[in-house]
């Protein structure tokens, strides 16, 4: 599932098993399976940096996303954050278009880039068939 907190009209859930696509008011949807088969190859070649040791204050940031993937009775929960300038040393806090900041199941700290997984923070317009 993605949540959108800046457009929550763009959160989705795909369900396995029948395959369903459900708005964020729990809607079913015509879906196009095409592009439901293109959005999960769209996880296959992620990658983020990752940090070690690095102090993050989450606080003053905007949540962006919920990512949230379950798998063989497993749920991984990605939460992203804006970037602004103010975590990163500089005393400018306008937001990094670039980067955000992703937290994995409430624990590891990432450094993730924009142009990597906006192919995974879609609409669900994208996936409507």
């Amino acid at each position: 599932s993605l949540n959108d907190f800046e457009n929550i009209n763009n959160s989705f859930v795909i369900k396995r098993n029948p395959l369903e696509l459900v708005d964020s008011e729990n809607n079913l949807l015509k879906y196009d399976i095409n592009k439901i088969t293109d959005y999960f190859n769209n996880f296959s070649n992620i990658e983020c940096e990752k940090f070690k040791g690095f102090d993050v204050d989450l606080s003053n940031e905007k949540q962006l996303y919920q990512l949230t993937i379950k798998h063989n009775n497993k749920s991984e929960i990605l939460d992203v954050f804006s970037f602004s300038k103010k975590n990163n040393n500089s005393n400018q806090s306008e937001p990094n278009v670039e980067r955000m900041y992703a937290v994995l199941n409430n624990g590891e700290y990432m450094l993730i880039q924009k142009y990597v997984f906006n192919k995974v923070f879609i609409s669900i317009e994208d996936l409507e068939g």
